[in-house]
């Protein structure tokens, strides 16, 4: 994931994990209701998906966040 997150211009967060209560709090707190899930700000993506499609998601993001730079 961190690869393609790299290839389309998102850098990864690759933060480590603080208590697992805390992070299943936070998950929650965001809609995450399973595993795997990606959540990018405040976008999330569920279940374990295929290059092109996570490659679509971080490409999304960039996009949005580009769009928000130039506003």
């Amino acid at each position: 994931v961190g690869r393609l997150a790299v290839e389309v211009g998102v850098s990864p967060d690759l933060r480590p994990a603080v208590g697992i209560e805390e992070e299943t709090q936070r998950a929650r707190a965001a809609g995450i209701q399973g595993v795997p899930s990606f959540l990018i700000d405040q976008w999330a993506m569920a279940g374990i998906q295929d290059d092109q499609s996570m490659t679509a998601f971080f490409e999304r993001y960039r996009r949005k966040r580009e769009r928000e730079k130039s506003e």
